[in-house]
């Protein structure tokens, strides 16, 4: 769900933020007990991972993780949407902000998954054309970030950066421009509390995740000699990245045929992928249905009768 964000505020409520209890001594500023006088342009005051900048007496600007505001200061554990409205509800009702005043600028929504972070990061070589940016956290986690113009598709080791006795595996899509999400409408904070239009962005944690080319460990003595050939080269991001840009066509050709060797050879693993964002997606959602149907269902008929459970696309 919801975790980092960035808002300005029209019609900002100047007074009562800079009177309020939990801000006021945190202003580098002198102001009057009574007339809460700004002097200067520009004030910061920081609060619970929410960073207050006023600016020019007119303007208020909020950034910061609602996740980590609301979990005071984490943010491994699952945020539901309905933790998400609490919280949203509650930050508006304490610093008495109207959420159809509250402009985002940009912000990040993800999600955790319970699986091996580090062979899924490590496997993920290039998003469209793009190749990541590694970081390694000074080693406490493994982080990919494909950059774009209009925003970042993250996934990094979750459970290694919080030092946790568990796999948790983040995958975040940050907005850096508003105009990504331009079709679902979402335009203010409280856009987001509408659980139909925040249905809408569960495409963009998924469609990445259909456009990254992954590497699985296969037998390839199982394949003729090019396809053999085609697979040595396509365990490296590199070899994808210089292919695209010497020739397009050739990219598209052989990225489907290494599709269709994974198809017949692979692990499924872009596939699980998906699976598991959706059903992750769906459970913090709308955690009562997701829950109250799931025990009903015979799983092993599922994985060993149904012809739908396979790796091949529908």
């Amino acid at each position: 769900m919801l975790c980092g964000f960035h808002i300005w505020v029209k019609n900002p409520p100047i007074k009562a933020i800079l009177k309020h209890p939990k801000l006021y001594e945190l202003f580098n500023m002198d102001v009057g007990a009574n007339t809460a006088e700004i002097k200067g342009n520009k004030y910061e005051a920081k609060y619970k991972d929410l960073i207050f900048t006023i600016i020019d007496e007119k303007y208020i600007s909020i950034s910061g993780s609602m996740h980590k505001y609301y979990q005071d200061g984490t943010n491994y554990n699952d945020f539901s949407f309905e933790n998400m409205v609490n919280a949203i509800n509650e930050f508006c009702s304490t610093f008495h902000i109207n959420p159809n005043n509250a402009i985002l600028r940009s912000f990040e929504f993800g999600v955790n998954l319970s699986i091996d972070a580090k062979k899924i990061i490590n496997a993920a070589l290039i998003h469209q054309t793009t190749l990541p940016t590694i970081d390694l956290y000074r080693g406490k986690g493994l982080s990919k970030e494909f950059e774009h113009q209009q925003y970042i598709y993250k996934m990094y080791d979750k459970g290694t950066q919080e030092s946790l006795n568990k796999e948790i595996l983040r995958i975040e899509y940050k907005i850096l421009k508003m105009a990504s999400v331009k079709a679902t409408g979402i335009k203010t904070l409280s856009d987001l509390l509408n659980k139909n239009t925040f249905n809408t962005l569960k495409k963009y944690l998924i469609t990445p995740i259909e456009e990254i080319i992954f590497f699985e460990q296969i037998d390839y003595n199982k394949l003729n000699k090019k396809n053999k050939e085609l697979y040595l080269q396509s365990r490296s991001g590199e070899y994808w990245h210089q292919l695209s840009i010497d020739n397009r066509d050739l990219f598209k050709y052989n990225r489907k045929k290494y599709y269709n060797i994974l198809e017949l050879y692979g692990s499924c693993l872009k596939k699980n992928l998906v699976n598991k964002i959706d059903d992750k997606f769906k459970s913090l959602l709308f955690p009562k249905l997701t829950y109250s149907i799931i025990p009903q269902i015979n799983q092993h008929f599922i994985t060993n009768r149904s012809p739908y459970f396979n790796c091949i696309p529908s």
